[in-house]
């Protein structure tokens, strides 16, 4: 039995903290776990982070992002703020209108950068419930969802729900088989513990050195579109 890993990486934008950097910032560890394991990675990223930092205004970057050929790209909400609230759950407590202009803008600012996405992250994980329903109508065709399980959900429109089975702070091996999907950030903040720097990337480099070692080296790094499309 081969292991599939897929991993995210969430809060992907044009600042220093999350990637502006490039090789120079905190991808430099995506970079170093792809050289050594092959791992693969889906970059969850903010179009407009906090309405300042603009995909567009950062287009050579963008191009950057797409040459990675270990990463896919998804979405993660338009601009990571909640105007109403001021915290970072963009699609929480507006109306359903509101989640369609955002989901719109999405769309349209990857697409005039040339980059297609096929799946969305609610920041924070926390939106109105219907708001899922709407994901397919804007191209989206998966959603990495909050609920800790190996198994990906397909709903009856053939839009899939994906999982996490663990956060990067909290590694362990056990609770999956054949299925890990790992959560992480690509920086450290107050709140995100799973982000990358010198000492996370060690703790993650010894994990997966133990479950290649648990799995006889029988382990395939997958992104999410490619977990689903082997479904």
């Amino acid at each position: 039995m081969t292991l599939k890993i897929a991993w995210s990486v969430d809060d992907i934008a044009p600042t220093p903290e999350h990637g502006l950097n490039k090789e120079e910032g905190n991808f430099k560890y995506l970079f170093a776990l792809n050289k050594e394991f092959g791992a693969k990675f889906t970059l969850f990223t903010i179009p407009n982070y906090k309405g300042v930092f603009d995909i567009r205004n950062y287009v050579s970057w963008c191009e950057w992002l797409k040459s990675l050929d270990f990463c896919e790209i998804a979405a993660h909400g338009y601009t990571h703020f909640n105007q109403k609230t001021g915290m970072g759950t963009e699609f929480f407590k507006i109306t359903e209108p509101e989640a369609e202009d955002l989901l719109n803008k999405t769309m349209m600012s990857f697409n005039e950068v040339g980059i297609g996405v096929k799946g969305f992250k609610f920041p924070g994980w926390l939106h109105e419930t219907e708001f899922i329903s709407l994901l397919p109508k804007y191209g989206f065709k998966w959603l990495a969802d909050h609920f800790v399980s190996t198994k990906v959900i397909r709903l009856s429109n053939g839009f899939y729900r994906v999982p996490y089975t663990l956060s990067t702070e909290n590694l362990h091996s056990d609770h999956y088989k054949d299925t890990l999907i790992l959560h992480s950030h690509i920086s450290v903040d107050q709140q995100n513990k799973n982000g990358f720097n010198d000492k996370h990337y060690a703790e993650v480099r010894e994990f997966l050195k133990k479950i290649i070692e648990k799995n006889k080296g029988n382990v395939k790094f997958v992104t999410f579109s490619e977990l689903i499309d082997e479904i």
